[in-house]
């Protein structure tokens, strides 16, 4: 026996539903998650540099505002950003901070270390 008009279409009705079911839990995955971070340099975690300048890159999602150590940084349309930053010698602290468009903040640090090169050699030439 074949399936009558009636139970196709039931089929294709329930089918259909399913479809729309999963893309909404998916969108709605997004703005219920919040703001997301992702840092690709520098790494998570106490990093020691040799270089007085460090470019900071990485991609945020689902925000419409973004900051480092409070200073706003913009987006791209894929959401990536791109910064290069003068670090102090010694300890740097990189505050991240993301907001969505309902309020909720997403925040991170990443601790850098600067250790200045010496300038022995300056002075023995000087000598």
């Amino acid at each position: 026996m074949f399936p009558t008009n009636t139970t196709v279409n039931k089929i294709i009705f329930v089918l259909i539903v399913l479809i729309v079911f999963v893309y909404g839990a998916m969108r709605g995955y997004d703005i219920l998650s919040g703001p997301q971070l992702f840092i690709d340099v520098p790494e998570d975690g106490v990093v020691r540099v040799n270089s007085q300048l460090v470019t900071i890159t990485g991609v945020a999602k689902n925000v419409v505002k973004f900051s480092v150590n409070g200073k706003e940084l913009f987006l791209d349309t894929d959401g990536k950003f791109s910064h290069t930053l003068l670090l102090a010698p010694g300890v740097n602290y990189l505050n991240f901070e993301a907001q969505d468009k309902f309020g909720k903040v997403k925040k991170q640090t990443v601790t850098l270390v600067y250790k200045e090169e010496k300038k022995e050699n300056n002075k023995k030439q000087k000598q």
